[in-house]
């Protein structure tokens, strides 16, 4: 399915590159590697994801109204989620580094706060503070705000590096990806509850 638009967010309810994380209590400076609003609001990706022994997160092959059968994972019955693969520059860290989120995070916390950049700035001109609180997906939550330390300087998005698409960097895997769900869920069945608590965190990046 490739990319989607947040609009259609209420349809969907139910490679040596380095990943963003924040431990509990951690805050970071960043820039979003976007220029405008409407760049993030066609960066959605329609996905299923699986969790037990591995941790997979698969391309969707529907478009809307689609028959299930379209795509043999919604044909299993995994209901596909929006997720948003989010390129950011990391000013503690001096490297490019993405950040999947929900849409629902992006729609909900993140384009307010971009939408109020000052008309014509660029969104990777402004930096930004990010903080987590929560140790568990079911408590954890994020603030981001702008440094207003720090004005919008201008910079464009191609100033800070290439920006490597979802799939060439394997935090989406293609829709034809090698994977049994069921042989996965039993595996993580077998692991100790220490192992099994970790496995389940593994999305709250």
């Amino acid at each position: 399915m490739a990319r989607v638009s947040l609009d259609d967010a209420d349809k969907y309810v139910g490679g040596g590159s380095s990943f963003f994380k924040l431990n509990d209590g951690d805050k970071k400076t960043v820039r979003f590697l976007y220029n405008t609003v409407d760049e993030v609001k066609n960066a959605a990706l329609v996905v299923h994801e699986f969790t037990g022994e591995r941790f997979a997160t698969i391309d969707c092959s529907r478009n809307p109204g689609d028959p299930a059968d379209m795509c043999k994972w919604c044909s299993m019955g995994n209901n596909p989620v929006m997720r948003v693969v989010l390129p950011m520059y990391v000013e503690e860290d001096n490297e490019i580094q993405y950040w999947k989120k929900s849409g629902t995070f992006v729609k909900e916390t993140l384009l307010p706060v971009f939408e109020n950049l000052p008309t014509g700035a660029p969104i990777s001109g402004q930096s930004f503070i990010i903080g987590r609180t929560g140790k568990t997906m079911r408590d954890t939550k994020y603030t981001c705000a702008p440094n207003m330390k720090a004005p919008n300087d201008m910079k464009t998005k191609d100033q800070f590096g290439e920006i490597k698409d979802p799939f060439e960097i394997n935090i989406i895997k293609p829709n034809d990806y090698d994977f049994d769900p069921q042989a996965n869920a039993q595996a993580g069945q077998n692991q100790e509850p220490a192992q099994q608590a970790t496995r389940r965190t593994a999305d709250v990046f």
